[in-house]
């Protein structure tokens, strides 16, 4: 199926655009910076530039497209709101979609069946223990507003006489690794500061960001999911139980809470709308549809989130789709001499010596560089080797006290998906995790981007015609 995301570079975005592909889907991406995004998507996909702010929606870019996601929309929860952050908040999503919607209506493509398009349970304000199900009332305030705009210009694509299957979808809190709240919740919680937020009471609804791309994925392929629907797990839970919970999936205690004043001081209307707001949300709706949850509760999506994450470990996720076969994209990472291309030159990385031949299970390798300047020593010892799919190095000697970096290599579409994920520790435990964890991780991601952009670089042609 041609499918169109909007947004989708953003955190769901990208998850739902890699599952997608691996279900064999053909993408288009609109973005504002196509050059910025092309090296780091994690799946193939058609870039199409488009600011929603400033211009209408290209009309070439919906040509044989099936199926639109439309999930654009700024952050609500990056910044304390001011009048031109929330002016961005309702331009990115109300005026986006608007113009997204003009365009449909202007292209009159015959082959455009479904447009699914996000909304948020804001939409229903702060309504304290109700249970709020799509036909609940709107609710009050600056986002219940953005959000009833949102969707009613989603709904003009019905209006506009084309035959479209309009889905709207009232996501609530989206958790997930690396992005969105659970990203900045971690190093709270791991480090034993994570508290309820005010009172504790208000209700939260949820969803784990694996189960919310199986659900867009079964709103696109379902022909009988029409209209609106809460996209929030089975079980909410209030905020003082959320807090718990999460403080016991990394081994904590949660003692004390956040006043209601001091939070509204430190993240003004935002926190008071994102934070304070409480809303009960049921998922009888998408369920009755036939759509099953794989984490309907709390413990079990925590329990899965925070596997990388026990006591003091801290996990990295870096992924990119490059436009070569698996067994290509294996030989230049079999050899070891990848990491002196993949690294910095200032960190003037080299490989010394390695204990066998070829590489395999129980190869060690020595390596020297420098960190800021200053020489250091680097033995790993390769400890999974599955080709030429995965394999796994661990650090034998260096300064972080773990180091377990696992490769992962999954064909997709006429290309391969890398992934790195990395596991480590820092000296010095949970008093590390604030001392030394900002410094190690900052270099660490630095580390990366460098070479996220060495791969593109070498992966652009045949692997054949480039050296070791």
């Amino acid at each position: 199926m041609q499918i169109l995301i909007t947004g989708g570079s953003g955190f769901v975005g990208r998850a739902l655009g890699k599952y997608l592909a691996l279900q064999g889907h053909t993408l288009t991406i609109t973005t504002r910076h196509p050059e910025h995004i092309k090296n780091t998507l994690p799946f193939p996909s058609t870039l199409v530039k488009w600011h929603p702010d400033k211009e209408p929606f290209p009309k070439t870019a919906l040509g044989n497209i099936e199926t639109i996601v439309n999930l654009a929309g700024e952050n609500v929860a990056a910044k304390k709101w001011n009048t031109a952050i929330q002016t961005a908040i309702r331009t990115s999503r109300v005026v986006g979609t608007q113009k997204l919607v003009r365009a449909i209506e202007q292209a009159k493509s015959p082959h455009l069946r479904t447009l699914i398009s996000a909304s948020a349970i804001g939409y229903y304000g702060d309504r304290g223990k109700e249970n709020l199900n799509e036909q609940s009332s709107q609710g009050s305030g600056f986002l219940s507003d953005v959000c009833k705009d949102w969707e009613r210009a989603a709904w003009k694509s019905v209006e506009c006489g084309a035959d479209i299957r309009t889905v709207i979808l009232r996501i609530g809190l989206v958790l997930g690794k690396m992005g969105g709240a659970f990203e900045k919740l971690t190093p709270i919680f791991q480090n034993g500061f994570g508290s309820p937020l005010g009172p504790g009471t208000q209700w939260m609804s949820w969803i784990h960001l694996e189960d919310l791309v199986h659900l867009i994925s079964f709103a696109i392929n379902t022909q009988a999911v029409k209209g609106v629907f809460n996209a929030t797990a089975p079980y909410p839970i209030e905020n003082k139980r959320f807090s718990n919970y999460l403080a016991k999936a990394f081994g904590r205690s949660s003692f004390f809470s956040v006043p209601k004043p001091a939070l509204k001081l430190a993240t003004g209307k935002m926190g008071e709308a994102l934070l304070l707001s409480s809303q009960r949300c049921s998922s009888q709706k998408i369920q009755g549809a036939g759509f099953k949850f794989t984490y309907p509760k709390l413990k079990s999506a925590f329990t899965n989130l925070c596997a990388g994450f026990q006591k003091n470990h801290k996990e990295l996720i870096f992924e990119q789709w490059v436009p070569q076969p698996l067994e290509a994209v294996w030989q230049f990472y079999s050899n070891e001499k990848n990491v002196e291309i993949l690294t910095p030159e200032t960190m003037q990385l080299k490989v010394k010596s390695k204990s066998t031949p070829e590489m395999q299970k129980g190869t060690v390798i020595h390596h020297t560089f420098k960190l800021h300047g200053f020489p250091m020593k680097w033995s790993t010892e390769i400890t999974q080797w599955h080709p030429p799919h995965s394999f796994e190095d661990s650090q034998l000697t260096w300064s972080l006290m773990t180091w377990r970096h696992t490769h992962s290599f999954t064909s997709m579409g006429k290309g391969t998906l890398i992934t790195d994920r990395l596991h480590y520790t820092v000296p010095m435990a949970r008093v590390g995790l604030w001392l030394f964890h900002p410094f190690a991780q900052k270099d660490i991601v630095t580390l990366f981007k460098y070479r996220l952009k060495a791969v593109a670089k070498i992966f652009e042609k045949p692997l054949n015609k480039h050296k070791h």
